[in-house]
């Protein structure tokens, strides 16, 4: 739909949807609670996942140090083709950690990787992934599974 005149200035409404684009630009942080004692046990452990729907082969955390920090591999779309190893910080602050601009296979794009992580509770560390300029994936570890 197009109107055939132009619309009648309304700063107020103007001033409205500036201040809900820098709202909704700037990183909040997300809660964070205490650290489980289970930290420490899974923190530098190599994990292991069969194909699934985020062609996430294996998984290490590494929760204790000063600077969190994951190491996965992602699935090689072609079987005779090592997948690709992916590296960088996880914020464990609430706010997401950016890594290195880097060649990111599975969605084909050259890109920077955000990363957060959260505990859900005393066994389950949830990671938020931001591809920037892509979206969000999540993945929830729960040892006990």
């Amino acid at each position: 739909m197009k109107s055939d005149k132009a619309l009648t200035p309304d700063p107020e409404s103007a001033n409205l949807l500036a201040n809900k684009i820098l709202d909704v630009s700037a990183e909040k942080p997300a809660a964070v609670g205490a650290t489980p004692d289970l930290a420490a046990t899974i923190s530098g452990k190599v994990y292991r996942f069969p194909p699934n729907a985020i062609n996430m082969k294996s998984l290490s955390l590494t929760l204790t140090d000063r600077q969190a920090r994951y190491d996965m591999e992602i699935y090689a779309k072609d079987e005779t083709q090592s997948g690709l190893r992916i590296t960088g910080p996880i914020g464990l602050d609430g706010r997401y950690r950016k890594g290195e601009p880097s060649y990111l296979q599975e969605s084909a794009i050259y890109g920077v990787t955000a990363v957060k992580g959260t505990w859900e509770n005393d066994h389950a560390f949830v990671i938020d992934r931001l591809i920037i300029g892509e979206g969000a994936t999540s993945c929830a570890m729960d040892p006990n599974l």
